[in-house]
């Protein structure tokens, strides 16, 4: 996108849905947003509203670090899921559905038959 934005320059403006899609950290977002800005390109926010005045570039980089942050800390929480066991697996968890209380038809399909949790299962 940004070697067709300086190379070719054919490019009016960006459209990203949120700040945040565009980098996923402020380096980058910088960096993207100096080469639009030399260009004359806009970027465009469908869900943000976006200024060229210093709130507005206050308000735009507010939304970088939230991206940056939000992308550091769903790492983080992947990484910290990746070290955990989980309690059950399949087939464990297949077990003990099929043992705990279920109604099973019968041949004449109106009566139903439950099989007790054993005590052990409880």
């Amino acid at each position: 996108m940004l070697r067709r934005i300086t190379e070719d320059r054919d490019v009016d403006a960006v459209l990203v849905h949120k700040i945040g899609r565009l980098a996923r950290n402020i380096e980058d977002h910088v960096a993207i947003r100096a080469v639009l800005r030399r260009c004359g390109v806009t970027l465009v926010s469908v869900s943000e509203k976006l200024e060229e005045t210093a709130a507005g570039r206050l308000v735009e980089g507010i939304h970088a670090l939230i991206a940056e942050f939000y992308s550091a800390n769903l790492a983080a929480e992947v990484r910290k899921a990746r070290g955990r066991r989980p309690r059950w697996v399949a087939s464990r968890t297949m077990r003990r559905w099929a043992t705990s209380t279920c109604a099973k038809p019968s041949l004449d399909s109106r009566s139903r038959t439950s099989f007790p949790i054993p005590s052990e299962r409880r």
